[in-house]
């Protein structure tokens, strides 16, 4: 069913808002706020994300969602990524069915989309965590932030854990 322009403009509003409060609260609870991946096994889904100084903060489930190339302004989504991994391309289709969700049909195209800037691909990350019902999302991007690649976080095990208990959220 296609939404209309004004539906679509109000379900993206109302993601990016759930986005923040999560990302917030993943920055509160965890210390993520400026986290990066310590360890990616695409394969398993597991990123393990560090302070500054390599010390893990979590380890967590994710769904890569897709990435962004600000060079080119183009976004590509995991599923359609030839560079991934099959089972990492897998778990991603789960976005597919946000074409038939809105009635917008770039959520189901594998070629990669044009987007003005960070911030539009922040709009698509945020309809991708609250499609899967994710914690949140990181981004890990390259040293010269050129490219962008985004995670939807489904559970997460703090590794800060008191005496080396950590606990386990799960979406």
């Amino acid at each position: 069913m296609a939404l209309s322009d004004e539906d679509f403009d109000a379900l993206v509003n109302r993601a990016v808002d759930a986005l923040k409060v999560k990302q917030a609260a993943l920055a509160r609870d965890h210390g993520l706020a400026v986290a990066t991946a310590a360890d990616y096994a695409p394969d398993a889904g597991r990123l393990v994300l560090a302070d500054a100084a390599g010390r893990p903060l979590a380890e967590t489930q994710v769904i890569e969602i897709g990435a962004y190339s600000a060079r080119h302004g183009a976004w590509r989504w995991a599923w359609a990524d030839p560079n991934l991994p099959p089972v990492a391309r897998a778990k991603a289709e789960a976005l597919k069915s946000l074409a038939q969700a809105t009635g917008v049909e770039t959520f189901a195209d594998p070629r990669a989309l044009r987007v003005a800037d960070e911030a539009a691909a922040w709009r698509l990350v945020a309809l991708a965590v609250n499609h899967l019902d994710a914690l949140g999302a990181h981004r890990q991007a390259m040293p010269d932030g050129s490219q962008m690649a985004f995670f939807a976080i489904m559970s997460l095990r703090d590794a800060r854990g008191a005496g080396g208990y950590g606990w386990t959220y799960k979406a």
